[in-house]
């Protein structure tokens, strides 16, 4: 198994999961048992910020025996070596794969950007996972194409923080 991502996505996501959880736990320390005023929807900032890096940042690319997975900030799609047709660069630079039955599946975790016309870490990966649908094509059975929502354990877990937060913060009137 492959994974491919941008490295600066995995450091900035973890970089600001690291600051706003510290943040968060400021405010924590610094409200103490009283509830009143902005300091708790000032939480729930924090971990909406980390819901919001945690999902777009955690994208990527998974190469798997005979099935490519693009794991997107919402959904995920498993798609067989079998089924795709060709992979490319759409007219942004975004990674594309396009399936044997006319769908196109996009890569957030490729998707254009001005640093990677310079950089080329889309190209380098539509080529890495060409090379890899060739090589395996023809191996056991996969399955169909698939989609399903993408489950990010530390985004989900934050976002129920940020939910609990927003509770809180409308059941003390704020």
């Amino acid at each position: 198994m492959k994974t491919l991502r941008r490295r600066s996505y995995r450091v900035i996501s973890e970089f600001v999961t690291f600051s706003f959880g510290v943040m968060a736990a400021v405010i924590v320390v610094d409200l103490g048992p009283v509830l009143e005023g902005g300091p708790i929807l000032g939480i729930a900032m924090c971990f909406v910020v980390i819901v919001m890096t945690r999902r777009i940042m955690g994208s990527r690319v998974v190469l798997d025996g005979p099935i490519v997975t693009v794991i997107n900030p919402l959904m995920t799609y498993s798609v067989p070596c079998k089924e795709i047709s060709r992979v490319s660069l759409g007219g942004d630079g975004t990674l594309v794969i396009w399936t044997r039955g006319g769908e196109k599946v996009l890569s957030v975790g490729f998707g254009g950007s001005l640093i990677d016309r310079f950089v080329g870490s889309t190209e380098r990966a539509v080529k890495q996972i060409e090379d890899h649908r060739k090589r395996d094509s023809g191996s056991r059975d996969p399955g169909e194409f698939g989609q399903k929502f993408t489950t990010a354990w530390i985004a989900d877990f934050s976002m129920g923080g940020a939910l609990v937060c927003a509770a809180v913060a409308v059941a003390v009137g704020i």
